[in-house]
């Protein structure tokens, strides 16, 4: 049972930030942060799961599933740019009129924050480039 919990934590870390930033008034927040976090919590139970020979799938598939959260919720549908050069642009914006954007939230919470909180392991359960990169 703890370890049902300790697995459960990501998907909670996720609907919590869901929440928060809802009230940013946009959506869109339900559905990338809620599933991340759920990708990343199965990620963990299946990873609880293996053996030591197939720890890594948990992790693949947690990645993977992040990937196409960010493609086609972002990518495709809402066609959203998440590279770095975008994210100086958005800054500029942000200084100048005060206005913080969606990329500032995702480069704030994927590139600071993150990894401050969760150390390198976080890029290699929630990060798309990192899912690009493994396979």
């Amino acid at each position: 049972m703890k370890r049902f919990l300790l697995n459960m934590i990501p998907l909670l870390i996720g609907v919590t930030l869901s929440a928060v930033l809802a009230t940013v008034d946009w959506f869109g927040f339900w559905f990338i942060f809620a599933p991340i976090g759920a990708s990343v919590s199965l990620g963990f139970f299946i990873s609880g799961r293996m053996g030591t020979r197939d720890r890594d799938i948990g992790r693949k598939i947690s990645i993977s599933l992040v990937a196409l959260i960010l493609l086609i919720f972002l990518g495709i549908m809402q066609h959203e740019n998440l590279q770095l050069e975008e994210t100086v642009f958005y800054f500029t914006y942000f200084i100048n009129t005060g206005v913080f954007s969606r990329v500032l939230i995702h480069y704030a919470i994927a590139k600071v924050f993150g990894p401050l909180i969760w150390g390198r392991g976080y890029c290699g359960w929630g990060c798309w480039t990192a899912a690009v990169l493994e396979w």
